[in-house]
């Protein structure tokens, strides 16, 4: 079986899209924007006067700020509520268009989801199932501003610390902002995940390698997250690319192919700042840069396979000798999830799997609780543990219309299944992190 996840979390603000290869069309800050592109229809959801497709002629003589975006990137959805204030701040004069490869239908429900949970209602027009823009102005990472000026010129892409009132306004009056530009990696280092992270590329084929592990600094161009790939013949291997200390823990501390959530680690050292970040974006890849990103590979034969995250663990202690780990049993505050009516539990049932998690919807189909419960916690990002003690093990479907940061509302939906969720005290598998007192320090 093999796991593959490049860590959407590391976090959601920056979140890797593949970008087909339209170099040539590809534009540059000082461009002007070709003329067909001006007049290319662009499918749309929620325009004001009912349009299913615009053109940016639409828009010309204004600021057009694209927003590329995604529903499952948590940044992109922090943003809409200041992009729809902006829009109606400098109405006339700015065109805000968010702009997303999904469909319209998925952006459409997400969006009834988001003004229910969150009573606001967003009023732009949502440019659906893009590749056109996105090979014009490709990028790495979500969210991305695109900067369009009255004139037709793509001035400048930025993140999303760049967009506020004052820079518009310095913008719109020609003040000339100073803004940081935003520079995603414009090719990624060649890399098969099929081969050895080896220098000078792969360093050969690999065909011959029975065992390795390699451990570098951050590298430039190469997408942060990591792959656990097994196989009967060739072994195990794991693979880390532009992450943190803390995951590299993370990873070498768990049950095999699997990683602690971040509400199941404690760290206790003097030096939380070397094990992990809670910046974003260019400042975070800054971090990393300082000492604190690495590349780690670990390959193994298949006789090795059930050693693999002893050996990492080994390696852990040779590499970061500052620092001291291990699993306890320790009483944590967690969100316990439990049977509160057994007559309304959802029944058993056949069929495709299916596990869908965003901030406002959990859905499943034909699969165990349990795989839900390992979803959210690897992928929503919130303080506290989900622990299933509801014991039940078949498979079922079932649909939660509400998400951790709305426990109210997230109770109300899991009693209409004959379910629970109290933040108790429970003793609990943690990841501890300590410094090692016979060590030198940083």
């Amino acid at each position: 079986m093999n796991v593959k996840f490049y860590v959407r979390a590391l976090l959601c603000l920056y979140v890797s899209l593949s970008v087909h290869d339209l170099s040539a069309q590809a534009l540059k800050a000082g461009d002007h924007l070709p003329l067909q592109i001006w007049s290319q229809p662009l499918k749309v959801i929620n325009h004001p006067e009912g349009k299913e497709t615009i053109t940016l002629n639409d828009y010309k003589g204004k600021l057009i700020i694209l927003d590329f975006w995604a529903t499952w990137c948590g940044s992109c959805v922090g943003m809409l509520p200041k992009m729809n204030s902006l829009q109606k701040e400098f109405e006339g004069r700015l065109q805000i268009l968010p702009v997303t490869y999904q469909t319209g239908r998925e952006v459409s429900e997400f969006m009834n989801r988001y003004a229910q949970r969150t009573d606001r209602l967003i009023a732009l027009p949502d440019v659906v199932e893009d590749t056109l823009l996105r090979s014009f102005f490709p990028h790495t990472y979500l969210p991305h501003y695109v900067w369009i000026n009255e004139d037709g010129v793509f001035s400048i892409a930025t993140e999303a610390g760049e967009i506020n009132a004052q820079k518009i306004s310095d913008f719109l009056n020609h003040a000339k902002p100073v803004m940081t530009a935003k520079v995603d990696p414009t090719r990624n280092v060649a890399y098969d995940i099929e081969k050895p992270l080896l220098a000078n590329g792969n360093g050969g084929d690999g065909s011959n390698l029975i065992y390795h592990s390699l451990l570098t600094g951050y590298t430039e161009g190469l997408k942060g997250g990591f792959s656990i790939r097994t196989d009967s013949v060739s072994g195990r291997k794991v693979t880390v690319t532009n992450c943190s200390r803390l995951w590299l823990y993370r990873l070498a501390y768990a049950e095999p192919g699997k990683w602690f959530d971040e509400g199941s680690v404690i760290i206790e050292s003097d030096f939380p700042e070397r094990l992990t970040s809670k910046l974003s974006g260019e400042r975070y890849r800054q971090w990393l840069r300082a000492e604190n990103g690495y590349c780690y590979e670990l390959k193994v034969p298949r006789y090795l396979v059930g050693e693999t995250n002893r050996i990492m663990r080994t390696d852990l202690e040779k590499l970061f000798p500052q620092f001291i780990a291990s699993v306890e049993n320790r009483p944590v505050s967690c969100l316990v999830l439990e049977i509160a009516d057994s007559a309304l539990l959802p029944a058993s049932t056949k069929g495709e799997p299916v596990v869908y998690v965003d901030p406002y919807e959990w859905r499943i189909a034909n699969v165990p609780l349990y795989v839900l419960v390992d979803r959210i916690n690897k992928l929503q990002n919130y303080p506290l543990s989900v622990v299933d003690l509801t014991g039940l093990k078949y498979p079922l479907t079932l649909t939660i219309e509400a998400g951790l940061h709305d426990l109210t509302k997230l109770k109300q939906q899991l009693a209409l299944n004959g379910l629970t969720v109290t933040e108790k005290q429970v003793d609990h598998p943690v990841l501890v992190i300590r410094d090692n007192p016979v060590s030198g320090k940083f």
